[in-house]
């Protein structure tokens, strides 16, 4: 079961839900996020379920039809609305950036294919971006993308801070002044994965999260400076791998994410429910 969750805002009168079930839930599951006013959708079951602030504590109203507008957060580049975000790269037949600051440069054969949202980059072995989104950085960094591997360097910000690829079927990162690849988890090729990578570079603490699961966390602190940044290969080591492969999704932050942050971009939504 997968439940996407986003929250919304205004009020809902009884005769706009009149097909709605009430049910009692207490306490409400684990793995939906902490909002006030939410919606969910049961992706298996067709189930939507909706909370408002103003209810008891763990009711629900529950239904199987009627119509209901989710708000998409797919084109919001701000997601946290703190200032965090540094850059969004959607694909949809480009590489901007839609804050409009760091747009991405293709090297090799520019190709885009069907994505979680809409188009994806399609990496062949021999193309990757670049872009100078690592001007925006300070001491912290964080990235969350979809991914359909493939094998290769997935993405780099300079020697010594952090990077990773698919390599054998397994995710691999590296980071901090002790380089070396740490595996953290398999990745089947071919299918669609989310992932988010945070790295504090003073503190040297490091985490991993696969479709919403912490995978991952050390430490290791890193002396050096960002670099260039790049997806899918690595600037300054022309012998490392490029990607062969999908991205898709891509958001860049100045700051290391938090659990419940990363749920809610493992739970983006972009179509109607």
């Amino acid at each position: 079961m997968r439940l996407l969750s986003f929250p919304f805002s205004g009020n809902i009168s009884s005769g706009e839900v009149s097909f709605w079930k009430k049910e009692a839930r207490n306490p409400a599951p684990e793995d939906i996020p902490p909002y006030e006013n939410a919606l969910w959708l049961n992706t298996e079951t067709g189930e939507i379920f909706v909370h408002l602030k103003n209810c008891s504590e763990g009711a629900f109203w529950k239904g199987q039809f009627g119509t209901i507008i989710a708000p998409s957060t797919v084109t919001k580049f701000d997601i946290f609305e703190d200032g965090s975000a540094v850059a969004l790269y959607r694909f949809e037949g480009n590489a901007l950036d839609d804050g409009g600051q760091f747009n991405g440069v293709w090297t090799g054969t520019e190709q885009y294919d069907v994505g979680i949202f809409g188009q994806a980059a399609k990496f062949d072995g021999n193309s990757y971006i670049s872009s100078n989104v690592c001007d925006a950085l300070n001491d912290a960094v964080s990235i969350s993308f979809w991914v359909s591997p493939g094998s290769g360097i997935l993405f780099n910000f300079g020697a010594y801070t952090l990077e990773a690829q698919v390599s054998s079927g397994n995710l691999q990162v590296a980071y901090g002044d002790g380089w070396s690849w740490i595996t953290v988890s398999s990745l089947p090729a071919g299918e669609w994965k989310h992932i988010v990578f945070s790295y504090e570079k003073s503190g040297g603490t490091c985490s991993v999260w696969i479709d919403g699961n912490q995978v991952y966390e050390g430490n290791n602190s890193s002396s050096a400076s960002w670099g260039d940044f790049c997806l899918a290969w690595r600037l300054d080591n022309s012998s490392d791998p490029k990607f062969n492969g999908l991205i898709d999704q891509v958001r860049i932050f100045n700051r290391a994410l938090t659990d419940e942050e990363v749920q809610v971009l493992y739970n983006e939504v972009e179509v109607n429910c």
